[in-house]
């Protein structure tokens, strides 16, 4: 059986969050995560939204107050074990700026 164009163009794969369907190509092209079922838009939402309403791709740190933000925190079991976004997580966190 030969691979086609359209195989690989295929929305096949949803997003557990948005529920968006996408291809074999968009997970090429880093559009959706296959190991965590999320999209890169999602991913990108869930860093956008404040501490309170999603940790995720932030450090954890303190405002001037000393409240202390919840972000990612390698030593954290709810980072470390828990977490399913984790290894995207970690990544974002730690790119270079």
């Amino acid at each position: 059986m030969s691979k086609t164009k359209s195989d690989d163009e295929a929305p096949i794969l949803e997003c557990l969050r948005c529920l968006d369907r996408y291809s074999k190509a968009d997970v090429r092209s880093g559009l959706y995560r296959l190991e965590t079922i999320v999209c890169s838009r999602c991913y990108a939402r869930m860093q956008r939204a404040p501490h309170r309403v999603s940790c995720f791709g932030k450090p954890t740190m303190r405002t001037p107050d000393w409240k202390t933000l919840l972000g990612y925190n390698p030593s954290a079991p709810e980072c470390r074990d828990l977490c399913p976004d984790r290894v995207v997580c970690r990544r974002v966190v730690r790119a270079p700026v």
